[in-house]
């Protein structure tokens, strides 16, 4: 499409369906729209304030206590990429009970349409991530991840349904809901396992959390012209995955190519501030990162992170 805009992107904590029990508890993808000679500026900047002699820099030199003025910097009210870069952002555990309300009590296709913003939901993420949740409760969002991965099953989520305890509380009134919907509930669970082990890419492009990612980007940038996509090499973002992306984007992305990070300084700095921002949101310097995350992120309302 003439005239579109082409964004560079990249993510961090990114361990495809597995969700929950992984090594990170937010996916960050950050996109970024720079010209090359710019990012290459701002890394030349970065390297002489950081001054280390490692050949490609991450989040982790901005991160260390000595570099404390650096990263107020690079993230500050006068950064850089101020309005020129956005990270959308998304909790794990809140993004797979998600899909599961959309699946069991929506129309069951789970199509990208912005989870996490239902109050089964959030319930859901409340009952589950409670103080007084039992050990049994709190295995609900690996439940729930089994029941979405192409390795996993439907029958500990299911089971889980089965045994809940009654409650008046608001959190458990939403499991209630589920119990109450059991029977269809696991009808539509089977669905999708069927269609799962029938066509992987299809049913698993609606559960990886790179799908609303990188629809949230084209919606970010598009100024009415389309969006092309620059990206790190990503095994995810097969030629099947891009076409779906490009249908369910309405057309605006209009291509995907691949770049190698250690050529492209657009790439470096997205990987950088996608690091950036995804260690900051859980940690007491969240106020630093909180201008670059796109209002569109899947997270839990405030409060509800424990």
């Amino acid at each position: 499409m003439a005239g579109a805009v082409e964004i560079v992107c990249d993510e961090s904590g990114y361990e495809g369906d597995r969700l929950v029990g992984s090594t990170t508890a937010l996916f960050a993808h950050a996109s970024v729209l720079i010209s090359a000679p710019e990012a290459a500026a701002i890394l030349a900047e970065l390297r002489a304030r950081i001054r280390s002699p490692a050949t490609q820099y991450k989040a982790n030199h901005l991160l260390r206590p000595r570099h404390r003025g650096v990263l107020e910097w690079f993230l500050g009210p006068e950064a850089p990429l101020r309005g020129r870069a956005s990270v959308f952002v998304v909790d794990k555990t809140h993004y797979v009970l998600a899909r599961v309300v959309e699946l069991l009590l929506g129309d069951g296709t789970l199509a990208p349409r912005g989870p996490g913003r239902q109050p089964q939901a959030t319930l859901l993420h409340r009952y589950a991530t409670r103080p007084a949740a039992s050990a049994a409760d709190r295995t609900l969002p690996e439940a729930a991840n089994a029941l979405l991965r192409r390795r996993g099953s439907a029958a500990p989520f299911l089971a889980a349904l089965a045994r809940l305890r009654d409650d008046d509380a608001p959190e458990v009134r939403v499991m209630d809901e589920l119990r109450e919907a059991l029977p269809s509930a696991a009808r539509r669970a089977d669905a999708y396992r069927e269609a799962l082990a029938a066509d992987p890419e299809a049913a698993g492009a609606a559960v990886d959390p790179l799908t609303p990612a990188v629809l949230a980007a084209v919606a970010r940038w598009d100024a009415g012209h389309g969006v092309a996509m620059a990206h790190d090499r990503q095994i995810a973002l097969s030629g099947a995955r891009v076409a779906r992306l490009r249908d369910w984007s309405g057309g605006r992305l209009t291509a995907v190519r691949f770049l190698v990070a250690e050529d492209e300084p657009r790439i470096q700095l997205a990987d950088i501030l996608a690091g950036a921002v995804r260690a900051l949101l859980t940690g007491p310097d969240d106020a630093l990162a909180r201008p670059f995350a796109d209002p569109a992120s899947i997270l839990p309302p405030a409060g509800d992170t424990r």
